[in-house]
């Protein structure tokens, strides 16, 4: 870290498989495609840093042979220097953790993780790039935290396996600054607003993006200026 003179493409690690370190902090001339193997390498690392790192680092076509042994991604590490699709990541099914929050380069559609049906975690938090539908999750069941705050292109009807990490009221699953729209499965249809807040859990985000005004929410749950503002309602909202 901090030797700024230092460059090169980061796919010479491929074959590091048992690295447990890997810090290049400051290193301005590090960058290249992360192969599926260095995917896997800094997922499970216990260090792992490219603060002030400009890249661009960018996701292979394919995670190649190691797909079938990717079980965690964790890229958060590399923030803005992330580029590239999701798509790529269709491949690892047996995935059960996924993490690329604060990677605002990178893109893609959710309906690529369908197959991860062991999926724990999931946090694609400022991610505006990703899209898709949350139904896609309905055979997530083992899912304990999901956060999409701020991925504006997420949308469609809450599966149960996200309707019951809501409702323990935990605090993992996280919709703010999500525009939606999102629908309740049909069993829930017509329940109110101070129901859905009091006795499921959820939050000011995901009541907005369910459709809910900010005064409904202000009225009949109690939430504050400062939770509202939180959850994507504008000044002028807020004082509506």
């Amino acid at each position: 870290s901090g030797c700024t003179g230092i460059k090169g493409d980061v796919s010479v690690y491929t074959e590091a498989t048992k690295m447990e370190s890997f810090n290049v902090s400051g290193c301005t001339g590090i960058k290249g495609e992360l192969p599926g193997a260095l995917i896997k390498i800094i997922s499970e690392c216990k260090v792992a840093k490219f603060d002030g790192c400009e890249g661009p680092f960018t996701l292979p076509p394919t995670l190649g042979a190691t797909a079938d042994s990717i079980v965690k991604v964790d890229l958060s590490s590399l923030g803005k220097a992330l580029r590239g699709d999701v798509s790529v990541f269709s491949e690892a099914t047996k995935m059960e953790s996924f993490n690329v929050s604060g990677c605002t380069g990178i893109t893609g559609d959710v309906s690529v993780f369908s197959e991860a049906t062991k999926m724990e975690s999931f946090n694609v938090s400022g991610c505006t790039g990703i899209k898709g539908d949350v139904s896609v999750f309905s055979a997530a069941t083992k899912m304990e935290s999901f956060n999409v705050s701020g991925c504006t292109g997420i949308k469609g009807e809450l599966p149960g396996a996200l309707i019951k990490i809501i409702s323990e009221g935990k605090d993992a699953a996280k919709f703010d600054g999500c525009e939606g729209a999102f629908t309740l499965p049909q069993d829930m249809r017509g329940m109110s607003v101070a129901d859905l807040k009091n006795k499921h859990h959820f939050s000011a985000g995901l009541l907005r993006a369910l459709g809910f005004s900010c005064k409904q929410l202000k009225d009949e749950c109690g939430f504050s200026c400062k939770q509202l503002k939180g959850a994507g309602f504008s000044l002028a909202q807020l004082e509506g």
